[in-house]
């Protein structure tokens, strides 16, 4: 259960030798030192590599640009691709090699929206994310408290699912807010639940500005909910503004 397990790249070395795999496909992010233990021994054995990058590198491309320019990683025989397009582009700024597109999907028999919820006030609204740093977690209780400024306590409802280190900050900045009438955290909730919360929605909250796909928003588009995002994200890949939802420049918009 270590982030860093000493052991296996000769694990991996010895599974790759039994299985003699046609292609190893690598999931990479900012911080995953499995994975690039499983890239590394794969490029030693010669086997062809693939690599898809499921985050946004922001903060780290000259870092990393830096390392490819002098290691053996440049010119290397990769097969590279990214989970959207907003992805992409940093990951072209770090190898400077042709990087494709391999979306996430949904499955939609599972997501699919089986009646709309009523269209009367109050407008409810849900979030699902990991409660870390980079989700935006806070930020997003600061937009509700613009928002209910804005039209009343008793016009919205806001259901915040997940779990991390934020979530006691942010139950506690929900009492501090005067928001407890309006928003109920959760925690994790089993993944069979989450359709029936989204069939009592009308909107998801997606306040994350450096999220590279957004599989959380994926399915509550599916679930036929109106999904208000950040642009420049990986949700552009399947939100158009007007359409399957409204994407902001800001918090401010968001509210």
């Amino acid at each position: 259960d270590l982030p860093v397990n000493p052991a296996a790249p000769a694990a991996m070395a010895e599974l790759f030798d039994r299985l003699a795999p046609d292609v190893v496909h690598v999931h990479a992010g900012v911080l995953s030192p499995f994975a690039f233990d499983g890239a590394r021994v794969a490029l030693g054995r010669q086997l062809p590599l693939a690599i898809t990058w499921h985050c946004m590198l922001d903060g780290f491309v000259p870092a990393l640009r830096a390392g490819v320019r002098h290691s053996r990683w440049s010119g290397a025989p990769i097969a590279l691709s990214a989970v959207s397009e907003a992805a992409a582009d940093r990951v072209r700024e770090v190898f400077g090699e042709r990087v494709d597109l391999m979306p996430n999907g949904a499955e939609l028999e599972r997501w699919a929206a089986r009646g709309e919820a009523a269209p009367t006030p109050p407008v409810r609204a849900v979030a699902t994310m990991r409660l870390a740093p980079r989700k935006r977690g806070p930020a997003l209780l600061a937009v509700v408290e613009d928002a209910v400024e804005q039209v009343g306590h008793e016009a919205l409802r806001v259901d915040i699912v997940g779990d991390g280190p934020m979530r006691s900050p942010m139950e506690k900045a929900v009492r501090r807010r005067g928001l407890s009438d309006v928003v109920t955290m959760h925690g994790q909730l089993a993944r069979d639940r989450l359709p029936e919360l989204y069939r009592g929605a009308h909107v998801f909250l997606a306040p994350a500005s450096l999220e590279a796909f957004g599989i959380a928003a994926l399915e509550a588009r599916t679930a036929g909910l109106v999904v208000l995002a950040r642009r420049g994200t990986g949700i552009e890949e399947f939100v158009q503004d007007g359409v399957d939802g409204l994407l902001v420049d800001d918090d401010a918009g968001m509210a």
